[in-house]
């Protein structure tokens, strides 16, 4: 069988996308490593945590605030075939207003902290706060337009590029300072997170499409797509820690210390499957035959598996003389620990992998379901285990809702593949009446 060089040409490009996207992701997370211990000489213990709960209120707050719309923009620009412009102008007034609440939430959020646990210039920290939501959804934005219109190499250069200038901005203030006061750390993150965004932007106009055509796109639709991928993107019990919440509720503090320490080798294989998933969004979304779509969905899914599964296997063979190196003897003793949490960033690799093809294939409503099952798999079964078996118990309890909440996945993925074969031309976010969550 003869293969033309267009196909092999193809083929390249493909694979060229995903290791830049792999590449993207490890120096991402490379660098924030970085950052962090540099932000903690910065500002010593208490600074830190002070800085820590502002990031805690913006993370929040900006996720909630974007509506899921930029994985609403990615899918509706592949699979639509439309223009990151002219959804851009469908959407100009509501993204400016949800950004204008964002901030204005974020202000009165920050100012209530203040109450609460007092903040240096309480003022002065709430304003950069909102000024660093509002340029922090805007970057969503923009990388959704380079992803939805597939600009990979655009994207995968972009994606590390907000974490290298923080890494390098506080390295500098390190070198000349030694030490400096929170408003002062905040207000170079922020900034570095405006030049991030605004080289972004410039990036975009210049190699966005022209044209503005929308495919009769309604903002009703983009809005409800992105509020049922709200849950799915987010991933709540991996973003908010809901593990180690209840493990601080019912255990001491040391018991706590152990469990953060434990889990802090198993995020890898999730960072490498999210970037592999940021190329599988726009090209399973743009692939009309529901055949070659299933094809596609199943050769990344093995991919991603694959590299996961490797990735959590060397984590597995390391962590017993990494652990206590990395963090004292005294830790020692969370190294059984930390190898049932490798097992659980397993599973939420995988889960991340489902969530991308749920979005692609226009159900992510579904991906809320799956959430909401490792939720109540993970409350029943922590109320269960932790007063008996302790951090042991809390590590099976994590385990078990990320394998729940795969297998609720898998099944609506597959229910997914038959509905696509009897309605293959379905639009934004539209599914049957009945498959709707």
């Amino acid at each position: 069988m003869r293969i033309g060089a267009r196909t092999i040409w193809s083929q390249a490009v493909q694979s060229h996308a995903y290791f830049g996207a792999l590449a993207a992701s490890l120096i991402g997370q490379a660098t924030l490593a970085v950052s962090g211990p540099i932000t903690a000489r910065l500002l010593g213990p208490t600074g830190r945590g002070e800085l820590a709960l502002i990031s805690i209120v913006v993370v929040l707050i900006g996720t909630l605030g974007s509506a899921g719309l930029p994985s609403a923009v990615a899918y509706s620009i592949a699979h639509e075939g439309a223009s990151a412009r002219g959804v851009l102008a469908i959407l100009r007034v509501r993204l400016i207003q949800l950004s204008v609440a964002a901030g204005a939430l974020c202000i009165g959020s920050l100012l209530l902290l203040g109450r609460v646990q007092p903040l240096t210039s309480v003022w002065f920290e709430a304003s950069l706060g909102a000024l660093w939501v509002v340029s922090a959804m805007s970057w969503l934005i923009v990388l959704a337009c380079l992803q939805g219109e597939q600009k990979f190499r655009h994207l995968n250069l972009l994606r590390p590029f907000g974490p290298i200038v923080t890494a390098i901005a506080m390295a500098v203030l390190l070198v000349l300072f030694h030490r400096a006061t929170v408003p002062v750390v905040l207000g170079v993150v922020v900034a570095s997170n405006v030049v991030a965004c605004a080289v972004g932007a410039a990036v975009a106009i210049r190699s966005l499409r022209k044209e503005t055509q929308t495919a009769n796109l309604k903002v009703g639709a983009l809005f409800s797509y992105g509020m049922r991928s709200l849950p799915g993107t987010t991933g709540p019990i991996e973003a908010f820690s809901l593990d180690q919440v209840a493990v601080g509720l019912l255990l001491s503090r040391s018991d706590l210390g152990l469990y953060v320490v434990a889990g802090a080798f198993n995020n890898l294989p999730s960072i490498l499957v999210s970037g592999v998933g940021t190329i599988a969004l726009p090209r399973i979304s743009a692939e009309r035959d529901p055949t070659a779509r299933t094809r596609a969905i199943r050769k990344i899914g093995m991919l991603s598996v694959a590299m996961a599964a490797a990735t959590s296997l060397v984590a597995e063979l390391l962590v017993g003389s990494l652990l206590p190196l990395a963090f004292g003897a005294d830790f020692a003793s969370a190294v059984p620990i930390a190898r049932l949490l490798i097992l659980a960033g397993l599973l939420f690799a995988v889960r991340r992998m489902l969530v991308v093809f749920l979005q692609a294939v226009g159900r992510p409503g579904r991906t809320a379901v799956g959430e909401a099952a490792s939720f109540i798999v993970l409350a029943t079964l922590a109320l269960a285990l932790v007063p008996v078996w302790g951090v042991i118990g809390a590590s099976i309890a994590v385990i078990s809702a990320a394998g729940a909440g795969n297998v609720y996945l898998l099944w609506a993925l597959t229910r997914a593949d038959h509905e696509a074969i009897a309605a293959p031309t379905a639009g934004v976010g539209a599914q049957p009446r009945r498959s709707r969550p």
